[in-house]
């Protein structure tokens, strides 16, 4: 674990260290602890832009951002770099590195997957995520993710305090959508939602008492333990 621990170090070393060469690539290769856990499993190039996103081409020619470290409180996702299309947002990729100081966060309507993972969600200073509302695959409403129609609440802003409703349009909460949420207070889940997806409550340490709607048929076994643990 420790030789693990040392990998995501170094990891993140070489994501500040090309940002001060001044957006020049580095080849991420993978490296196995002692354990046998792949600290990077992936073999690509990482490039940052001149206002600091990190990013690399996806399997099919595209642009992912892997991670932001410029100065900027609202980061505003560009729709393309160096002539690709900006399709994901893996912020995943270089834990734990990311989006450390934003507040607020603009997806523009070229995105088409964004995947959630705690160090996404577990931005503390982030309060509000905005989709450009051309997108077709995504959209926001007061800060926060969903899918296009609304059916899926995808990320929360860990930043965001006090209690919340889940709209009635809502009928899965996504994995890790809620994780990190140290301030939330309450939510109230419509009779909407019929689903509940892996740690999305994962680290809501305000969160002392939900109740889980009838409605609800498919809930991660994970889901209960993590709550009723906090």
């Amino acid at each position: 674990m420790k030789n693990l621990k040392n990998s995501i170090k170094r990891i993140c070393a070489v994501s500040l260290a090309v940002l001060m060469l001044g957006g020049s690539a580095v080849t991420v290769l993978p490296e196995v602890a002692e354990n046998g856990i792949v600290a990077q499993a992936a073999d690509w190039e990482m490039y940052t832009t001149d206002d600091g996103f990190l990013w690399r081409e996806n399997n099919e020619g595209n642009v992912t951002i892997i991670g932001y470290h410029g100065e900027s409180l609202d980061v505003r996702i560009p729709s393309t770099i160096n002539g690709k299309v900006v399709t994901e947002i893996d912020i995943g990729e270089l834990p734990p590195c990311g989006f450390y100081n934003g507040t607020s966060l603009f997806i523009p309507d070229s995105v088409t997957n964004i995947v959630t993972s705690t160090y996404l969600t577990y931005i503390r200073s982030l309060t509000s995520i905005v989709v450009d509302r051309n997108n077709k695959h995504y959209s926001s409403e007061n800060g926060v993710v969903f899918n296009k129609d609304k059916s899926v609440l995808v990320i929360y802003p860990a930043g965001k305090k006090g209690a919340y409703t889940i709209p009635n349009s809502v009928k899965e909460i996504g994995s890790f959508s809620f994780s990190g949420c140290e301030d939330l207070t309450s939510v109230k889940i419509s009779n909407s939602v019929i689903g509940i997806g892996r740690h999305a409550f994962c680290g809501c340490k305000k969160l002392k008492n939900i109740k889980i709607p009838n409605s609800v048929m498919n809930t991660c076994n994970c889901f209960r333990e993590e709550f009723e643990n906090q």
